[in-house]
């Protein structure tokens, strides 16, 4: 044991001074200095200790030996609360201090107490981590030094779960099954909004929504895309009308015919107001009765008020087609003088006395004033100011009668066009009831174009400058006609006549070519062609004609209802330099069309013209006895874009069809093509469903059907 010779020093000098050399002498203790350190006991913390003064250096020892108020200060480095003299056997890892708890696997003496990891905390897990640092020490997947995987499970121990899976920040992770999660409105329970994306993660964009069908039309906003919701005829898959629209929904305004649609798409409409008046029965060809320049044309009612029958006639009229007008009233009726005389029996515009107006042509096959009926054609003169409003019969500027009892002239009547070339067009009329030793077998005259005051010496069909009489075994010819046309090409307009009875209902068709000099009185098979039809099918029920091929000749277009169960066909005839020879029509048409079903009644009614302004020229084929959804005889107009290729068509390689309002409209019985009646200098076409009830039973309405741009 040492003796610190400080401590002995007041003792010695208590026994004398001079015991010990070398001495201190007395005057280094300062006056309250007990200890001698040179400190008096204001400043010395300890004046009893000479090794405690504020000279001193901080010992580790228990004691503020430099007297700054702090005990052992700089012997904690690491900051454990316990100092290296208190048993801090490591002052540079705060995890190793004297009292410390072992910690397991990590090669320390934390405790300090000579022994290395043997410590109460384990490694259950055998993951290399012990407790506390390891947050599941019974799953050796989940550890401070494991990688965070998306489970739901805080594996790397940093109380965070799943926290690199989360990159949107909507607090669903990809593995909970956030399905976008770059995006923060995407997440399960997230609400749907009508944008095309799966927001909620349900594997459905846009399901469940509450969406909207403000139309009707069975299209949603959201879940279907309708894109006006506000008009129950657009939708996606609409059917595309030129209204300057999109009908269908997509992005694509007026591309032209496709699909199905229904006529009550189309405005402006006629409606018949009479009960079984059947407005649309008949119909004229287009003509041009003020000179205005649009399209005009006739339609009529045979049966009204007790058979008295009505004419109407619809001048053409300006209008834009993204607002037509709904309805369209004629311009001027015309109503039988008499019950019985079916006026409005036919129809025809034609530009009889050469001055630059078509003229008002009506039949009434039952009228005249003898005991008849002979029959009656009125001519009501064209000019460039039309009087609106009813016409009288007897205001008619011509008036022609059958010179015979019962053959009912009047029963069919056409524009022939210029026949004889000489500059004026000719009238053609049909008196089928005109009878010989051989029977009914019915004549067709024809009056060549001559001046008002000319006219005046037509009073009877005897009158004309050419008649076709009925063969021997004919019935009823004449019935049907249609002109106007140039078949081969010779610049002279040709004459269709139709005997639909010949031959016990196989119909036939004579064809007289125009020429300078026409004969007058020839028999129909002394015409440079007839065509006949097979048996039953009633071929020349109807007759049209156009230019389909673009060849510059008129195609001869022959309807022959009542083929096949009244399925209907129509054979179309190239028009050539040398017409195709006589014989059986079906084997000589270039083009031919039947009926899918029974009863269909093709051949009614045809157009060859423009139905989309691209220059090729469309066929439309309707099929008046189709029986649709809506019940029987709805009807359907099939619409064949050009060019068309030669062949046997079928309703099913139609580009677009044109379906009836309702079951019995009877829709495309009869048509009329017009070059333009709506002022937009484009074709339009007016398809009649004679059946309809929209204005009374079977009152018939009228409705144009404009072509695309």
């Amino acid at each position: 044991m040492h003796v610190r010779w400080a401590y002995l020093t007041p003792l010695l000098c208590l026994l004398g001074c001079d015991l010990f050399s070398p001495q201190t002498p007395p005057s280094a203790c300062v006056e309250n200095d007990a200890d001698c350190d040179g400190f008096g006991i204001d400043d010395d913390c300890n004046d009893n200790d000479p090794e405690v003064s504020p000279a001193r250096g901080e010992r580790c020892d228990g004691q503020d030996t430099n007297c700054d108020g702090q005990i052992d200060e700089g012997f904690d480095e690491d900051g454990d609360g316990v100092t290296t003299c208190d048993g801090d056997c490591d002052d540079t890892d705060d995890t190793s201090y004297s009292g410390a708890v072992d910690l397991c696997d990590d090669g320390v003496d934390n405790d300090c107490n000579g022994l290395v990891d043997d410590g109460p905390d384990d490694d259950s897990d055998g993951d290399g981590v012990c407790t506390p640092f390891d947050c599941d020490d019974t799953n050796s997947n989940i550890s401070p030094e494991v990688p965070e995987i998306c489970d739901g499970i805080d594996q790397d121990c940093d109380m965070l779960i799943d926290e690199d899976f989360d990159e949107d920040g909507d607090g669903v992770t990809s593995c909970a099954g956030d399905c976008d999660d770059g995006d923060s409105s995407v997440f399960p329970g997230a609400m749907e909004t009508c944008n095309g994306i799966d927001q909620d993660c349900d594997g459905t964009a846009d399901s469940p929504i509450t969406d909207v069908d403000t139309d009707g039309d069975g299209f949603d906003v959201c879940l279907d895309e309708d894109c006006d919701d506000e008009d129950s005829t657009v939708f996606p898959g609409g059917f595309e009308i030129p209204d300057g629209v999109d009908d269908d929904c997509d992005g694509v305004i007026d591309e032209g015919w496709e699909g199905t649609g229904s006529i009550g798409l189309f405005t402006p409409t006629a409606d018949g107001v009479v009960t079984l008046g059947g407005l649309g029965l008949v119909v004229s060809n287009a003509g041009d009765v003020n000179g205005d320049g649009l399209s005009d044309f006739l339609a009529s009612s045979p049966l009204y008020d007790n058979a008295r029958g009505r004419a109407f006639l619809w001048l053409g009229e300006s209008f834009d087609l993204t607002a037509p007008p709904s309805t369209f009233p004629p311009s001027v009726t015309i109503t039988g003088a008499v019950e019985g005389e079916e006026l409005g029996s036919s129809l025809a515009l034609v530009d009889l006395d050469n001055d630059g107006f078509d003229d008002v042509v009506v039949g009434s096959p039952e009228g005249g004033p003898g005991l008849g009926p002979e029959g009656e054609v009125r001519i009501f003169w064209g000019g460039a100011s039309v009087t609106p409003g009813s016409w009288a019969p007897t205001d008619a500027d011509v008036s022609i009668l059958g010179s015979y009892g019962v053959e009912r002239c009047g029963a069919a009547v056409a524009s022939a066009g210029d026949m004889d070339n000489d500059g004026r067009d000719d009238l053609a009329v049909g008196c089928p009831w005109y009878t010989t030793a051989d029977g009914l077998v019915g004549r067709t005259v024809l009056f060549t174009g001559r001046t008002r005051g000319q006219w005046a010496s037509a009073g009877g069909s005897d009158d004309a400058e050419m008649i076709v009489m009925g063969g021997s075994s004919e019935v009823h010819s004449g019935s049907v006609l249609h002109g106007g046309f140039d078949a081969n090409g010779d610049g002279r307009d040709d004459l269709a006549i139709g005997s639909p009875e010949w031959a016990i209902a196989r119909g036939r068709v004579g064809l007289k070519l125009g020429e300078s000099t026409l004969p007058s009185t020839i028999d129909l098979d002394d015409c440079e062609r007839v065509y006949e039809g097979q048996t039953g099918e009633s071929l020349g029920s109807w007759i049209g004609s156009g230019d389909l091929n673009g060849d510059g000749k008129d195609e001869l277009m022959l309807g022959a209802p009542s083929y096949n169960a009244n399925r209907g066909r129509l054979s179309i005839l190239a028009g050539a330099t040398v017409p195709a020879a006589s014989g059986d029509a079906a084997t000589r048409a270039t083009w031919s069309f039947a009926g899918a079903g029974a009863n269909e009644s093709v051949g009614m009614s045809a157009a060859i013209m423009h139905m989309d302004n691209d220059g090729s020229v469309d066929l439309v084929i309707p099929s008046p006895g189709w029986d649709g959804p809506l019940g029987g005889d709805q009807g359907r107009a099939s619409i064949f874009l050009g060019p068309v290729a030669t062949g046997t068509l079928t309703p099913t390689a139609a580009h677009a069809t044109i379906v009836g309002a309702a079951g019995g409209d009877s829709l495309g019985l009869t048509l009329v093509p017009l070059p333009d009646g709506s002022d937009d200098g484009r074709p339009d076409l007016i398809l009649a469903s004679p059946y309809s009830d929209v204005g009374a039973n079977n009152g018939g309405r009228i409705t144009l059907v404009p072509g695309f741009p």
